[in-house]
């Protein structure tokens, strides 16, 4: 069977990354021994008439997707043109969001033909086999679907015991070269579970509370395995890391027997680090720290179910800064409880840890009790669209405190952010800045520009023009800097810049450059087959790619070190 999964889009700032749930899922397919295609509209402008010619190419039987809350609409949306297209397509929707809003979206239309709740693969796995038989669907469990006009909702299914009989996720789904580019950690998934039940998240719904944990040497086989791809930099995806100090101290000392070298990011709780499991986790290589702290506030924190305490924050983050792991502290504005003084609270908490540091507004996500029970916790659900769940908007509110205000406190600090950040932006692209940010400013800048490659289609659209055009300068053969010219119409980045990125990303093996007939054609490399033999190395700025017009050959595709920092919700502190 023909099955093609579509990675649907988000916004840049919620930090762009291929779907683990949609790669691990496309392995399961194959394991089954059946046609698993992938089509990411996340690093590119998505549009009808590339889903169109996907299906079109591939005439797919089944399309299936995935979402959060605040990229549900958009996913939809996608499924809403594949039945347009070929109403015949069966629809399959997945994810958190489907998971608890199952009734209400086989209600409101016909563009999701079954919903997958829960732990997808085993699910997924039966429903492909039975897809032919429908009489079957009621026995499959975790699914829902519709049936002469009324909604059928299997019983559903246990969680996965062992998540070792799972395959590793299938990276050649979605084009490995366009998140090197943007230099996004490699997503690793160790373990499923969380322990604690706070009132705004839905993660121990979504994977229970009791943790399963993957074999370490399955970790670090696909960590490695990533590493061979050329990704640099890992984000273990797990709820809650440390939960498990074995866990931990097994992973960490199976990359140290294989000598492996990376950039580590992790999430985690205060109370569940301490010196040693920190000493084991720099050892390997563990970078920076994700903390929940959501609040300066311990009465508001009591109030969500938290379970930690102001002053567990102040040592776990002294702790951290004397290992010399960054600590990165997550906050929530708009949590039951908030008033304008806890809000100030919370900023100035924020500010004494002298960390890295960013914030959110409350979004109550099905499935979760701030939603559940939003009476009782005092809230009020303001609106249903959806596509303002992003986090950036206040759709609750309290007594005490109106949502315009939440945003109002929250644009005024991120307004006074953006202001600093685009000074230090223009003076590092002078030359002239020299503060603590300037490595993060050139990474921003960088990941930037590849940002706008990437979702205005640069190569698409100015990559392909006369091979004439490439025979300038006295006769040297230089096909770049015609794109260059053409890409500097989209950009107003200075020319150099421009040129130094896409030569970057041509040194990387990123982008390739062919000759057709009397041509130049600039794309991005599709494939995920890992980096080819390297090109000729550039010999400074003034490199023409004189070895031309052969096709271009993929050189190792190695991001630069560095700590993804999202100016966009962080404060201003140096990375220690």
């Amino acid at each position: 069977m023909r099955v093609l999964l579509i990675q649907p889009p988000y916004p840049f700032s919620e930090f762009p990354k291929p779907s683990s749930a949609l790669m691990l899922l496309g392995a399961v397919l194959k394991e089954e021994g059946h046609e698993v295609r992938g089509l990411d509209l996340l690093s590119t402008r998505p549009t009808p008439a590339k889903i169109e010619d996907c299906l079109q190419r591939f005439q797919p039987q089944v399309v299936g997707t995935t979402s959060v809350t605040m990229n549900f609409p958009e996913a939809i949306r996608i499924l809403r043109h594949c039945k347009r297209f070929s109403p015949e397509i069966l629809t399959l929707l997945g994810g958190p969001h489907a998971t608890f809003m199952d009734r209400p979206i086989l209600q409101e239309g016909s563009a999701v033909d079954i919903v997958v709740r829960g732990e997808g693969e085993e699910t997924l796995r039966a429903l492909i086999r039975s897809l032919q038989r429908k009489n079957e669907w009621g026995s499959i469990r975790g699914i829902s679907f519709r049936r002469n006009g009324t909604i059928v909702r299997t019983p559903s299914r246990p969680l996965i015991p062992d998540l070792n009989a799972l395959p590793p996720p299938d990276r050649s789904l979605f084009p490995v070269s366009r998140y090197l580019a943007l230099q996004v950690p490699v997503s690793i998934l160790s373990s499923r579970g969380c322990p604690v039940g706070c009132a705004f998240c839905v993660g121990s719904r979504m994977m229970g509370q009791r943790g399963r944990f993957r074999e370490p040497r399955r970790v670090v086989d696909e960590i490695e395995a990533a590493l061979r791809l050329g990704f640099e930099e890992v984000c273990i995806d797990d709820d809650l890391f440390s939960r498990s100090r074995r866990h931990v101290r097994a992973i960490c000392q199976e990359i140290l027997g294989r000598r492996l070298r990376f950039k580590m990011h992790i999430f985690s709780r205060v109370d569940t680090v301490d010196r040693d499991l920190l000493e084991w986790l720099k050892e390997a290589g563990c970078a920076m720290i994700c903390f929940g702290l959501e609040s300066g506030s311990q009465k508001i924190l009591d109030g969500v179910n938290k379970g930690i305490t102001l002053g567990k924050v102040r040592r776990t983050i002294e702790l951290c800064r004397t290992i010399g792991i960054t600590p990165f502290g997550s906050f929530i504005l708009g949590l039951p409880g908030e008033t304008r003084v806890t809000m100030r609270e919370t900023l100035a908490f924020a500010r004494s840890l002298e960390i890295p540091f960013g914030f959110h507004l409350l979004a109550p996500f099905p499935g979760t009790p701030v939603r559940d029970r939003a009476a009782q916790y005092g809230l009020k659900i303001l609106t249903n669209d959806w596509s303002l769940y992003d986090a950036d908007h206040a759709v609750t509110e309290n007594a005490h405190l109106p949502a315009h205000e939440v945003e109002r406190f929250a644009q005024a600090f991120f307004q006074d952010l953006e202001e600093k950040i685009q000074a230090m932006r223009e003076a590092t692209l002078q030359g002239s800045y020299r503060g603590p940010f300037r490595k993060e400013m050139e990474k921003r800048i960088a990941v930037d520009f590849a940002w706008r490659m990437l979702s205005e289609d640069g190569l698409e659209k100015y990559g392909t023009f006369p091979l004439a055009e490439a025979q300038r300068n006295r006769g040297v053969f230089d096909p770049l800097e015609p794109l260059v010219d053409r890409i500097g119409k989209m950009v107003s980045d200075p020319k150099s810049l421009i040129r130094s990125q896409l030569e970057r990303f041509f040194q990387k093996g990123w982008i390739q450059c062919r000759v057709e007939a009397s041509r130049i054609r600039w794309q991005w490399r599709e494939d995920s087959s890992g980096p080819g033999p390297p090109f000729p190395q550039s010999r400074g700025p003034q490199t023409r790619l004189t070895e031309m017009p052969g096709p271009a050959r993929p050189m190792v595709a190695k991001p630069p070190l560095g700590a993804w920092v999202n100016f966009r919700r962080e404060g201003l502190r140096p990375l220690r």
